[in-house]
């Protein structure tokens, strides 16, 4: 009972004191709040961490409404080329499409009533490639085509080849005429088409000696109708 009439006595002393008075009121207010701030802290985190979800959440909004916007920009320039990309494919094909490509040129000297006497060419890929078209990139092959026939034939022969739809180049012209045959012209051709990068012997884990002697066993077994520069003679 002591005890508690001497804090009551304390606290008085502290009522009846200005000062202490003031102090105990400002340490009050203090604790009260440190107490409150501990209360929101929480709660001021998570407002904020909503407010950040929110703030990146219409970043991601803007961005699929500007991809949104690109691929429908995308579809409609699909729809305007779609009815050409037949003729893209064409002009510039997936792969040498070598043997379509030698099928034309055979129509065309029948049209202009040519006969082809030989044809040459080297390192042309015949599989179609069957990886994605990111990693594919613009390639060539040459050839060259010996015909027997009236020069103005031949003329309308290279015209009608400068304007196929396959892109080609014509880089080279040669005329023989030899006493007892016929009028011969040679045209040298490179033609383009998509394809993958060749891989050389060092890729392959091949030395390039070996390489070149693979390649002579290889020649030496070319049969006679073609020789091995891939010389066809008919």
């Amino acid at each position: 009972m002591a005890d508690y009439k001497q804090v009551l006595k304390q606290y008085g002393q502290i009522g009846e004191n200005p000062q202490a008075r003031g102090y105990f009121g400002i340490l009050a207010t203090l604790t009260l709040l440190i107490v409150l701030l501990l209360l929101i802290f929480p709660a001021i985190r998570h407002v904020t961490q909503i407010n950040k979800e929110i703030t990146d959440a219409r970043e991601v909004v803007a961005k699929l409404e500007t991809k949104l916007e690109d691929l429908e920009q995308a579809r409609i320039n699909l729809e305007e080329v779609k009815a050409d990309l037949p003729l893209l494919d064409e002009a510039l094909p997936v792969g040498s499409d070598m043997p379509k490509h030698f099928v034309t040129i055979d129509s065309l000297s029948q049209k202009h009533k040519l006969k082809i006497f030989s044809v040459q060419f080297t390192d042309v890929p015949l599989s179609k490639p069957s990886i994605q078209e990111s990693e594919l990139e613009t390639r060539n092959f040459v050839y060259s085509v010996t015909f027997e026939g009236a020069f103005p034939r031949f003329r309308s022969f290279l015209s009608d080849l400068e304007h196929l739809i396959r892109i080609s180049n014509v880089g080279s012209i040669n005329i023989l005429k030899e006493e007892d045959t016929p009028l011969r012209l040679t045209v040298g051709v490179s033609s383009y088409f998509l394809g993958t990068s060749p891989v050389s012997p060092e890729d392959l884990g091949t030395p390039a000696g070996q390489a070149d002697q693979q390649t002579s066993e290889t020649q030496q077994q070319t049969p006679n109708e073609v020789n091995p520069g891939g010389l066809i003679n008919e």
